[in-house]
């Protein structure tokens, strides 16, 4: 700060330290500006998460189902009735929506990401998407396999649940790959994770990643794919 009388004839200076981050959030896009066919399922979480099973919330029981788990077994109205009964889970408006932003180019690339500008598309795609599904209601969670700012691990999804958090997220987010999207998927699906929608933003569809990705659907998650065009390709 510096400081002088009217006449210029003193001046005074002093320097006070101050330590400020500024973020600065991706360019939001219109949500008809992704790459089909993202639009329509997108649309309908908002109606699935008032479809889905509550496992603390009971609402009465039903007649057993080839599938229920011996846990879901209601016994006093299995001897009630002579036949076996289970109980009945009321709906609950809390589905969560994990956006899984792949930084890799290809399926076989190292740690080097040579591609930046598909790479910042995605960040773009991945911010769009948060966007639409936070104004929709939606509980929103991010994994990706950057790097944050001065943090050597990837993204985890528990690090975000608000729009301003995954935002934030994103404008650290460091072009620099941790480990293999396919890996970050599987450690996802050791944590044994239900009634998530994931959504993954990535230049490539490889072997394993589509593996890691079926483990996930079959523990009964929501899977979609939303890819990020490469040169010469329309991204609309």
């Amino acid at each position: 700060m510096t400081t002088g009388d009217l006449f210029g004839m003193s001046r005074n200076s002093k320097q006070f330290p101050l330590q400020l981050e500024l973020l600065v959030y991706p360019l939001m896009m219109d949500i008809y500006e992704l790459p089909l066919p993202v639009h329509s399922w997108l649309g309908e979480l908002p109606v699935k998460r008032w479809i889905v099973e509550d496992p603390f919330l009971t609402a009465g029981t039903r007649e057993y189902r080839p599938g229920d788990s011996l846990g879901a077994m209601n016994w006093k109205a299995t001897a009630r009735t002579g036949m076996m009964q289970v109980h009945q889970k009321d709906h609950t408006a809390d589905v969560r929506l994990i956006i899984c932003l792949n930084v890799e180019n290809s399926d076989n690339m190292w740690r080097n990401i040579t591609d930046t500008e598909r790479i910042e598309l995605g960040i773009r795609y991945a911010a769009t998407v948060a966007e639409y599904a936070d104004g929709h209601g939606l509980e929103i969670g991010l994994m990706s396999n950057g790097r944050l700012d001065g943090e050597p691990d990837a993204v985890n999804a528990a690090k975000a649940g608000s729009l301003l958090e995954v935002l934030g997220l994103l404008a650290r987010l460091q072009l620099d790959r941790t480990l293999p999207m396919s890996r970050l998927l599987e450690l996802e699906a050791e944590n044994s994770p239900t009634d998530n929608d994931y959504l993954i933003i990535s230049c490539h569809r490889g072997a394993e990643l589509m593996h890691a990705a079926e483990e996930l659907r079959l523990l009964g998650n929501g899977v979609a794919w939303l890819d990020i065009p490469g040169e010469g390709r329309d991204s609309a």
